[in-house]
């Protein structure tokens, strides 16, 4: 088990995309009722929900009119941001990403940001007082677990 730093906070767009530029190398999803989008970097369009992450932090977010509301899992704690109360903990494991190319997947996109149909994403799972409370990706790999990005 390690140390995870959680926040949550309520802030405009302008905020969310300042605080998503700190991360190195970042990958995202975001979505609304009619579009998903997947990619490396930052969104073009910033949704209605969705995630930036990389190996060090997550950054989720859900609109609520103009603001979004922000949850940031983190390694190391965040400047200027007061941590969420309680012992936060996390380990990582490894999960398989669903394959593509399967008849019952229709994904509206034909490969993941590390350039493949299938893979792995590494993650953390978050604990706080040691209940589970959010799987944190991290990182895509692939199958033989190399990092492709």
């Amino acid at each position: 088990m390690s140390i995870v730093y959680a926040y949550s906070i309520a802030r405009p767009l302008n905020d969310l995309k300042e605080l998503a530029s700190q991360l190195k190398e970042p990958i995202f999803w975001s979505a609304s009722l009619t579009d998903f989008q997947i990619g490396k970097g930052l969104p073009k369009e910033w949704l209605d929900q969705g995630s930036v992450f990389d190996r060090t932090a997550e950054l989720r977010w859900q609109t609520v009119g103009e603001i979004y509301n922000i949850l940031i899992f983190a390694d190391q704690k965040w400047n200027g941001l007061d941590s969420l109360e309680g012992k936060w903990q996390s380990s990582e494991e490894e999960i398989f990403l669903q394959d593509l190319n399967e008849p019952k997947v229709r994904p509206l996109f034909k490969k993941y940001p590390h350039g493949a149909v299938s893979g792995r994403l590494k993650v953390k799972i978050c604990k706080r007082d040691g209940v589970i409370v959010g799987i944190s990706p991290r990182e895509i790999l692939s199958e033989e677990g190399f990092n492709e990005g």
